[in-house]
């Protein structure tokens, strides 16, 4: 039985993916311009537009798609890489991200914090706090693993 269910802050910019198909399209269209006017400089660099601009397509919709909700459940919660149940929870704690330090120094944001939940077999899942409410999540799964271990 579903406890409590966490949508994702963020998943993202929409708009940024047809940004960047429009991009690798018009760069498409220079390079068969420059093909079709035999010049090879422009025709090449449309072409590593493409090249780049498409990978950049890609890895942002293929980075969307870890972006799931967060299911607490009665003996187990629900994760990106799946379920994970609280006999194989070693724990769950909230941690500044390393490079937080220069990121404060460069443009005065505070340090970003992630959650992270250890698992058994090795398997962590961090959750960052741009795209999750981390300190509800924490919280509410704290509070269902004490109400599962007096179990």
């Amino acid at each position: 039985m579903e406890i409590v269910v966490f949508e994702p802050i963020s998943t993202g910019n929409s708009d940024l993916f047809g940004i960047i198909i429009f991009g690798a399209i018009m760069c498409l269209a220079l390079g068969l311009w420059g093909l079709k006017e035999n010049k090879q400089t422009l025709w090449m660099l449309s072409f590593f537009g493409v090249v780049i601009l498409g990978g950049n397509a890609g890895f942002t919709k293929f980075s969307q798609s870890y972006i799931v909700p967060i299911t607490i459940y009665e003996n187990k919660v629900d994760t990106p890489i799946g379920l994970i149940d609280f006999d194989d929870l070693i724990s769950a704690k909230i941690i500044t991200d390393g490079m937080g330090v220069k990121k404060t120094l460069a443009n005065n944001t505070p340090p970003e914090k992630v959650l992270i939940l250890e698992n058994r077999n090795k398997k962590s899942v961090l959750l960052a706090e741009s795209q999750y409410p981390i300190i509800q999540i924490k919280e509410a799964l704290d509070k269902q693993m004490s109400i599962y271990n007096e179990r």
